[in-house]
């Protein structure tokens, strides 16, 4: 088989992609000098508040060498490369559960995996000990959350701590899930809607993503986050008229938008 073929049969098997970057990432806010500045470099780049020029403005990537002779998972010496690795311990950290749906459910072998690694820890142990690793171990992080799903899928909290683990090693796919099956089971959770417009942000889909923050402000008109993150994204699809009337509402709520983001608005359609 060869790497293309693989490449589509372990997407067919588990959808979550390989991450796009080794760094891992918290969800964040929006401020001066935090989430918002990454919204206003990809601004900068790709003239964002003009959707239609990006294709034109954007310099061809290269094509990346061909790693045909390693695919198996191994390097050129014979031993599992770091990608390979990082790759084992996600595909373990997450046996018994499916993201194939778009939602996290049950997988066929999910009583076994409760069984080898349960001890009788509480779930509210587990979601600790995920909550804990987020930042040291991440794959740890992983298989807690993915254990308190499996000894309790009726509790959103497990769901939500998948969510943030795939988010901060940018498994987009797994992310929404996790976050949609969150919401699935707590539809009020303005932090989850929160969330999940962040992981489809990530993924590129601004339209999706405006959604969500538009379901989340009008759930919560005083979330100054969702105002802020709502303009953002309605100035990358160039509806300029509303994407003010969230910068008024963020600004209102006490968050300013990155002053970047004002100019770049005020040059597509005058403040109101």
């Amino acid at each position: 088989m060869g790497g293309a073929q693989q490449s589509r049969a372990r997407e067919e098997a588990f959808p979550c992609g390989e991450q796009s970057r080794a760094r891992e990432e918290a969800i964040p806010s929006v401020d001066q000098n935090g989430a918002g500045q990454e919204a206003v470099a990809l601004a900068d780049r790709h003239d964002a508040l003009n959707p239609a020029t990006r294709a034109q403005n954007d310099p061809p990537r290269a094509k990346p060498p061909d790693s045909e002779p390693i695919a198996a998972g191994f390097t050129a010496g014979g031993s599992p490369s770091r990608a390979q690795r990082r790759e084992a311990r996600f595909q373990e950290a997450v046996r018994g559960l499916t993201y194939a749906t778009g939602r996290v459910v049950l997988a066929d072998d999910w009583p076994a995996v409760r069984d080898e690694r349960w001890s009788g820890e509480s779930f509210e142990t587990l979601i600790q000990r995920g909550s804990d690793n987020l930042r040291r171990d991440v794959f740890a992080a992983i298989e807690a959350f993915t254990l308190a799903v499996l000894i309790d899928p009726e509790r959103v909290e497990g769901y939500r701590g998948l969510g943030r683990a795939m988010y901060s090693i940018h498994r987009v796919t797994c992310a929404i899930a996790a976050f949609h099956t969150a919401l699935d089971i707590e539809p009020a959770a303005t932090d989850g809607r929160f969330e999940l417009g962040m992981a489809l942000q990530m993924k590129g889909d601004f339209a999706e993503a405006a959604g969500a923050w538009e379901e989340l402000v009008t759930l919560d008109p005083g979330h100054a986050d969702g105002h802020a993150r709502l303009a953002i994204a309605l100035g990358f699809l160039a509806d300029y008229e509303a994407a003010w009337d969230h910068v008024h509402a963020a600004e209102s709520l006490g968050r300013r938008v990155p002053p970047q983001f004002r100019v770049l608005l005020a040059s597509k359609f005058p403040e109101p």
